[in-house]
């Protein structure tokens, strides 16, 4: 039952970010419409040094100071991703790159006033186990860099693969997480 719960969810933060997107305030005229959320495929380029360089994917209806806290957080995930090798290794058992997997990563501003009463009461930030799609909530502007950029690997992680308790019995909790976090990426 709680999965059916959790997809549902899942279906009306979809539909709500589609319709704030649209600038529809209906949820429902969007969702007749709306069957695949598009994520543009790559957002790296080559830097002077040769070095391939990541960027986040930030949707374009993300406010500057958010915008700006995620931008910052992202770069610090990503320079822990590469330099800390216990950081990397948190996303090996998905057998994927922890580079790779914040890269592909889709942030996305939580928008509309239920959602953001609904889903951002209890998180910073939140995405669906294998999504490349991040939700963003308000307060996240809020954390300090090191915090945010331990919410951009938590969500990461969910990415690759990782579940969390309540969602999935036997999970590791959200706590649990954040700590390993903590811990393996030296924050």
């Amino acid at each position: 039952m709680a999965s059916k719960r959790f997809a549902s969810v899942f279906c009306v933060v979809v539909l709500s970010a589609a319709a704030a997107w649209a600038g529809e305030d209906n949820v429902s005229q969007v969702a007749s419409t709306t069957s695949v959320l598009a994520v543009p495929s790559s957002n790296s380029y080559p830097s002077s040094t040769g070095v391939v360089e990541i960027e986040p994917l930030i949707h374009s209806r993300m406010n500057d100071g958010l915008r700006n806290s995620v931008e910052t957080a992202f770069e610090i995930a990503a320079q822990r991703a590469k330099e800390v090798g216990s950081c990397a290794e948190l996303f090996s058992e998905f057998e994927v790159g922890a580079v790779e997997t914040l890269g592909s990563a889709f942030y996305v501003p939580v928008l509309s006033y239920r959602d953001v009463k609904e889903f951002c009461d209890r998180n910073l930030a939140f995405t669906v186990v294998g999504s490349r799609v991040t939700y963003i909530c308000p307060d996240f502007e809020g954390l300090s860099d090191q915090d945010a950029a331990k919410v951009i690997i938590h969500e990461a992680l969910h990415t690759a693969g990782l579940e969390e308790s309540p969602q999935y019995r036997r999970a590791k909790t959200s706590w649990e997480i954040n700590s390993m976090v903590a811990k393996n990426c030296q924050f």
